[in-house]
């Protein structure tokens, strides 16, 4: 079941506004729901975009081996419940299919470095997040690359990155 159709079963109204969606009755969410709302939002836009637009969802639509190695790499990568929201990006846009492509052979034809989680950093604060907003925060991409794409992407998001560098640099 879609993260929209969880939210949706348990009664609540979910509605996109702009680049954001709104929740209805809001003050009935408890916090585990807030918690999944928030970890499963880039999914959640996504579906109700695809409601707006009348995009069917095409599952099969990439090829096998295109398929079989992006769910390998979001394996490799810890993000396997990312995969909805991934292969959902790739099916909408080519350019989107050829960067995870990408990032999927450089992670899987090479060890992943080992991360120090005592130095963790955000997102938003580095010279290589780029977001799809105009206020900066949000979703984004990260032009290094060493981020796995999807619903990861996120300006409040905290990582370990070796790649990180200050946007004042």
């Amino acid at each position: 079941m879609s993260a929209l159709a969880r939210i949706r079963e348990k009664g609540f109204i979910v509605s996109l506004v702009g680049d954001r969606f709104s929740v209805a009755p809001n003050d009935k969410l408890t916090l585990e729901q807030i918690d999944f709302l928030k970890s499963h939002k880039a999914q959640i836009l996504t579906e109700l975009l695809r409601e707006q637009l009348s995009i069917p969802k095409q599952p099969d639509s990439l090829k096998p081996q295109q398929r079989d190695k992006l769910l390998k790499y979001l394996a490799a990568t810890d993000q396997e419940d990312q995969a909805d929201v991934l292969l959902d990006e790739c099916l909408l846009s080519p350019l989107r299919l050829q960067q995870a492509l990408e990032v999927a052979d450089s992670v899987l034809t090479k060890p992943l470095p080992k991360r120090d989680m005592d130095k963790l950093v955000r997102c938003g604060d580095c010279l290589y997040f780029q977001s799809f907003y105009a206020h900066g925060g949000a979703g984004g991409v990260c032009e290094a690359k060493v981020m796995p794409l999807g619903a990861c992407h996120y300006a409040e998001s905290w990582r370990g990155c070796d790649e990180w560098r200050a946007k004042s640099e």
